[in-house]
C-alpha cells in the first residue's frame, strides 16, 4: 500500500515521511525492473493506478500518497517523466474485506497522439 504519511492529512514527522517514500519507491521500483516487457521509456501513457483497501482513501490524498510509487516507475524507465504532459493518470478505489487483500495496481498504456484515447477504451 502507498505510504499513508505522504497523505495531505497526515501529521507524520517529516523523517518518518522520508523514510515511508523511500522505502515504498525501492519496493515499486524493484517490482518494476523485476516484470518482464518489451517496451519502455514511453513519452505518453496512460496510467490507472487501483487502490484495493479495507478503507479506500479519496483520490487527492491516495495521489499524494502515491508520488514515491510514480516516481519510481519512472525511475524503472517505464515512462519518460511523470509531469502531466507526459501522462494521463487515472485514479480507482475499490473496497475489500480483508486487510489480506489489500493492494495497489498499475496499469501503464503507451499513448501515441496526443489526443489519441488509451487502448482498449473509448
Amino acid at each position: 500500500m502507498a505510504p499513508a504519511s505522504y497523505s495531505g492529512n497526515s501529521r507524520s514527522h517529516w523523517a518518518q515521511k522520508y523514510r515511508d517514500g523511500h522505502d515504498y519507491g525501492e519496493t515499486v521500483y524493484l517490482i518494476a525492473k523485476s516484470a518482464s516487457r518489451e517496451w519502455g521509456n514511453w513519452e505518453r501513457a496512460h496510467v490507472t493506478v487501483t487502490q484495493y483497501a479495507c478503507k479506500p482513501r479519496d483520490h487527492d490524498n491516495f495521489a499524494a500518497s502515491f508520488k514515491p510509487g510514480l516516481d519510481a516507475i519512472v525511475k524503472a524507465g517505464y515512462i519518460a517523466d511523470d509531469k502531466p504532459s507526459c501522462i494521463d493518470l487515472s485514479l480507482r478505489a475499490v473496497k475489500v474485506n480483508k486487510r489480506a487483500d489489500e493492494r495497489v495496481e498499475i496499469t501503464i498504456e503507451e499513448l501515441v497522439g496526443a489526443h489519441e484515447q488509451p487502448q482498449g477504451e473509448e
